[in-house]
């Protein structure tokens, strides 16, 4: 029986798998929680406008 001790080709396939695992994981932490710089869903203020007239409550 023939036993297969070359493990040579398997590194560079380890790397390569790993070094996507790393960029999926970074993109994932980037854009889910890494974007502090951009604006908020919740207005600072708000306008209706009903019969009695124009309101702009700024809260």
């Amino acid at each position: 029986m023939a036993e297969n001790t070359s493990n040579g080709g398997n590194g560079a396939i380890y790397f390569i798998v790993g070094a996507l695992v790393a960029v999926v994981i970074g993109f994932g932490v980037y854009y889910f929680g890494g974007m502090e710089g951009t604006p908020s869903d919740d207005a600072d203020f708000s306008i209706s406008v009903n019969e009695d007239g124009i309101e702009v409550d700024e809260s």
